[in-house]
């Protein structure tokens, strides 16, 4: 099955302003400084050192609302849609804000200078969430040191065999390695060496500088041990890449994978198992011996 999903993030569901508002208490607004811009909830920045971003946030309701705030790099799941890893990010927020009923304050998030201690091309991305519950209020913030941009480049990170929902899946995850915004981007995969020629097809409309995304291809037949080829062909406007990447899986894996139990006599077990078999007819043997002896004993 070849699907094709096409990404209208931008006007969809990551930088839905007003959907995000109707559906949280408070209202976010940035606060400029300096050079920094924002359309459509991408924050854009020149980084200077004691710079930071500021926000507004007003509680619309008559109670107390307390507000969790979250920075993350925005990856993409196999279906395209926007999930947040909140690992290794550049911003440093603060955890909890409390609003008193009506009432707003105003926030900042600091750069974390180590991560721009040296220079660099392009641009670098996070995502800061403001969270009530599960739902928030998104915002994206690019940011560079100069003007010139970024060579594009996307890699793949790894590669498995996975079980998802009781389906096999081939799992291969990239990465895009640059610091730029790769823009109207085609993913075709398929696996080498198998008897379907099946592939699987995406376009997304944006992934973000050094964010993951995540390709499931679907295996029909069970896991079977050996070697696993894949092929990944990408293209932009302006770039092509062919990556392939391969991963082996051992008898164990794949019983593992398939769902088999594993016999109790293999591995370590059999050895246990053996010396104490041996030690038990040693035993039984010592009993045996010692019997015929006192009977001997007695006869005497």
């Amino acid at each position: 099955m070849k699907n094709i999903l096409t990404l209208f993030i931008v006007a969809v569901s990551f930088f839905g302003t007003k959907t995000a508002a109707d559906e949280v208490d408070f209202t976010v607004t940035p606060i400029l400084d300096g050079n920094q811009t924002v359309i459509n909830q991408i924050i854009s920045a020149k980084y200077h050192e004691q710079q930071s971003l500021g926000f507004n946030l007003q509680n619309n309701t008559d109670d107390t609302i307390n507000i969790n705030i979250k920075t993350a790099i925005p990856d993409l799941d196999s279906k395209g849609n926007q999930i947040f890893s909140d690992c290794n990010t550049f911003l440093k927020a603060p955890q909890t804000i409390t609003l008193p009923p009506r009432d707003s304050q105003d926030v900042t998030i600091d750069y974390k200078p180590e991560a721009f201690k040296k220079d660099f091309d392009g641009e670098i991305a996070n995502a800061v969430l403001f969270c009530q519950g599960d739902k928030s209020v998104k915002y994206i913030v690019n940011v560079r040191k100069n003007d010139n941009k970024d060579t594009e480049n996307i890699i793949v990170e790894k590669s498995e065999a996975t079980i998802l929902n009781q389906k096999r899946f081939i799992r291969i995850l990239l990465k895009n390695d640059s610091n730029t915004w790769l823009n109207n981007v085609l993913i075709d995969s398929h696996i080498l060496d198998q008897a379907t020629k099946q592939s699987e097809s995406h376009q997304f409309s944006r992934i973000a500088p050094n964010s993951k995304i995540e390709i499931l291809i679907p295996i029909s037949e069970k896991f079977k041990a050996g070697t696993y080829l894949t092929m990944t062909s990408v293209q932009t406007a302006s770039r092509t890449w062919q990556l392939k990447s391969q991963f082996k899986l051992s008898t164990s894996k794949i019983n593992l994978l398939n769902g088999q139990e594993q016999p109790i006599h293999k591995g370590k077990h059999s050895k246990t198992f053996y010396y104490v078999s041996v030690l038990f007819i040693l035993l039984i043997l010592t009993i045996i011996f010692q019997f015929r002896f006192i009977q001997k004993h007695n006869q005497i």
